[in-house]
């Protein structure tokens, strides 16, 4: 007989190739809740433990359940892997929760691997079905889970979204932050740095994000002096000097950001920080002499989804913004010497050839205006649980109906049936050589064993590329065909060992700048 004393949380791969190990929130937060249950939890991150099959067959007998938190993407290919064997060989329940099952809640449990699912704010479902399972209780009416009842697809409704305060704090002695600190030690420093959560939530319904379905507009942080605690301990005990703010929606209160601010500097705690930002918000809400402060207490970069630079598709998703707003952030941000990263989406489905335009044209004019900008640039895909789903599939987008289907569009390069031409070339050509470049001091970004080399050809190719942006000219793009075959030589000639065609988009994700 079984004695059923532990939990086994598993957060699984992102990236089959590119690990950048961040903490994971979405199992550290069901852990907190296992709290007097007389249960022991056991947090499995894939990405720092990746042979843990030995490691759960010395305990297979005092599993109660796994739990399981995946996004779409390749999280689905590895959970589905850890699911199998923790179904087959271990013989336990298999509970799916994060973004996957919160928009597709249906398709994951006509799954055979997947038992039960639990979506919305997990926190108290995932208690209660615990509790449930332990005493061998009924679990059908709890808010927040999913089951498969014989071939009856049960999703019951979201359990009530509650106060980030009312929870327990995280234990985050459950994972090895000194591994993932040291793995996203800066390239010249000596310090690690690492992501956290402060805030949940978002109050705006864009109609291309789900986190209105999900958290209805409602938006909840966590106590400061909680953050403080937080922050100081990674500070102190595992030598974290960068934070990552990962919440949707940070800057959404002035007195929140404002308190937390003043405290880190009036307690002296030297950090540097980023955090997101809604482009409306920030600027209506936060004054010279509070950009001073955010500056003051270690804030180096700041993210805002620009989204578009056609007006008509921002008013049409409801962001609430204006064009001309992005290049207003542009000098502030430079002003305040902050970081501005800007996330974009291209080709919606309206008019995806003026779109694609007008927003690479805004993306190069506020670069103009601000030369540190960042950029992160995706195509439009619909997303289930937003109201621009269904006007995807209006437009042709096949809707997702199992899970392999799923599985096999996130392995394809996306192409939309409304893309009137292929727009990758120009994207890349854009990213890669003008972006980058349009940046005098992008040279400094490189290892130092070739910043000679790299400083030279900034210095060649910085005219043509400010040129390029200032007057939104990408045609006859002969100098980007030229610069990608010196690149690909040089590539050849130092066997690839500098090579790294990703680098544009990882500097806005990672402190490893």
């Amino acid at each position: 007989m079984k004695s059923e004393k532990v939990i086994v949380l598993f957060y699984p791969l992102v990236d089959p190739d590119r690990q950048i190990p961040n903490l994971p929130f979405s199992v550290l937060n069901i852990a907190r809740m296992i709290d007097g249950l007389s249960l022991d939890v056991i947090i499995i991150d894939e990405r720092i433990i990746p042979d843990y099959e030995q490691k759960l067959l010395k305990i297979k007998d005092d599993i109660l359940l796994v739990g399981v938190s995946a996004m779409i993407g390749y999280q689905m290919v590895s959970g589905k892997k850890f699911s199998l064997f923790c179904k087959n060989v271990l013989d336990v329940p298999v509970v799916w929760g994060g973004w996957f099952v919160n928009v597709l809640p249906e398709i994951a449990l006509k799954e055979s691997f997947i038992d039960f699912v639990v979506h919305g704010q997990g926190e108290y479902p995932f208690r209660e079905l615990v509790i449930a399972i332990l005493n061998h209780k009924e679990y059908d009416k709890i808010n927040g889970i999913g089951f498969n009842d014989s071939g009856r697809i049960v999703v019951n409704p979201q359990h009530q979204i509650s106060d980030e305060k009312q929870f327990p704090k995280i234990d985050f002695s459950l994972i090895d932050i000194k591994k993932i600190a040291e793995i996203n030690k800066s390239d010249h420093n000596s310090f690690g740095s690492i992501n956290y959560i402060a805030t949940i939530g978002c109050p705006y319904n864009c109609t291309f994000c789900c986190l209105a379905t999900v958290w209805g507009q409602k938006t909840y942080s966590k106590d400061v002096s909680v953050i403080l605690s937080d922050i100081k301990n990674f500070y102190e005990n595992h030598n974290i000097r960068k934070i990552s703010f990962d919440d949707d929606h940070f800057f959404g209160k002035r007195n929140f950001v404002i308190e937390l601010c003043t405290r880190i500097v009036d307690e002296n705690i030297d950090i540097e920080w980023e955090a997101n930002a809604h482009i409306g918000t920030f600027l209506n809400n936060y004054s010279d002499e509070d950009i001073i402060l955010i500056r003051r207490s270690g804030c180096r970069s700041i993210r805002f989804g620009a989204e578009s630079g056609d007006q008509e598709v921002l008013t049409t998703i409801k962001k609430k913004i204006k064009v001309d707003n992005s290049f207003q952030v542009a000098e502030l941000l430079k002003k305040h010497h902050i970081k501005f990263v800007m996330y974009i989406m291209v080709a919606f489905p309206w008019n995806p050839d003026k779109d694609f335009k007008l927003t690479l044209n805004m993306v190069g004019q506020a670069k103009i205006i601000n030369s540190d900008l960042e950029a992160g640039i995706n195509f439009f895909v619909p997303l289930p649980k937003t109201p621009l789903y269904a006007e995807g599939i209006k437009y042709g987008f096949k809707a997702f109906e199992d899970f392999q289907q799923i599985v096999d569009f996130i392995a394809t390069d996306y192409s939309a049936p409304w893309w009137k031409r292929n727009y990758r070339e120009e994207l890349h050509d854009f990213l890669w050589l003008y972006f980058k470049y349009a940046n005098p001091k992008h040279y400094k970004s490189k290892d130092k064993k070739i910043k000679f080399i790299n400083y030279i050809v900034n210095k060649a190719f910085y005219p043509i590329c400010v040129l390029r942006l200032k007057f939104n000219f990408r045609k006859v793009r002969i100098d980007a065909r030229f610069y990608f075959l010196l690149k690909r030589l040089f590539n050849w000639i130092t066997l690839n060992k500098y090579a790294d065609d990703r680098e544009a988009m990882a500097r806005t994700r990672s402190w490893r700048r």
